[in-house]
């Protein structure tokens, strides 16, 4: 069976900076960069820590960006250290705001893309703001475990020559690219992909 997240996880780029707090029992314990981040939960890559995070304990997450701050609770449902030294932290929120959905909205729109697969009647690949070389393993994965199926590119603002290549190889597997926005559909048919 495929999995398929219930909400879908915008990745954020590496040479955009959005600091993160984790909170935990009313004191901020944790600082570092979001990595990427859904209406269900957020990854952090941390960068100082007073203390390392447990599995299931309960906090809050805070992210700052263009002068807005988001708040959520949540639990901590992963905690990774990597050789390098650095940890990452995954957060699943136990509740949504509208705050949340229209800060994860304004990240697609600022920084970020991401591709989703729909199955709710008909299987379906859609690609979400910038379609770039961060998105190459989602774009993999979709690829690899959905086709043949569409990509809807009608919310795709535009996109690197990786996120050109990667519908390029799409299309050999035999993909149909449906519905590009006007400016993708430009680039599209410079390199005679549309």
């Amino acid at each position: 069976m495929k999995h398929l997240r219930s909400h879908p996880r915008y990745r954020i780029p590496q040479d955009v900076l959005i600091e993160a707090g984790v909170e935990m029992s009313g004191e901020l314990t944790a600082i570092g960069r979001l990595e990427n981040i859904s209406e269900g939960g957020a990854r952090i890559i941390l960068s100082s820590a007073q203390r390392k995070p447990s599995i299931d304990e309960t906090g809050r997450i805070e992210v700052q960006t263009n002068g807005k701050i988001v708040q959520a609770c949540g639990s901590i449902a992963s905690v990774v250290s990597h050789p390098r030294g650095s940890t990452a932290v995954g957060i699943q929120f136990t509740e949504s705001s509208n705050a949340l959905s229209e800060f994860v909205d304004e990240l697609i729109q600022l920084t970020a893309g991401a591709v989703h697969v729909y199955s709710n009647g008909e299987l379906r690949i859609e690609v979400h703001g910038y379609l770039s070389f961060q998105l190459r393993s989602d774009f993999a994965y979709a690829i690899r475990t959905s086709l043949p199926c569409p990509i809807v590119l009608d919310r795709c603002t535009g996109m690197d020559t990786a996120g050109y290549e990667m519908l390029a190889m799409a299309r050999e597997r035999g993909a149909i690219i449906d519905r590009p926005s006007q400016k993708v559909s430009s680039i599209l048919g410079i390199g005679r992909l549309a």
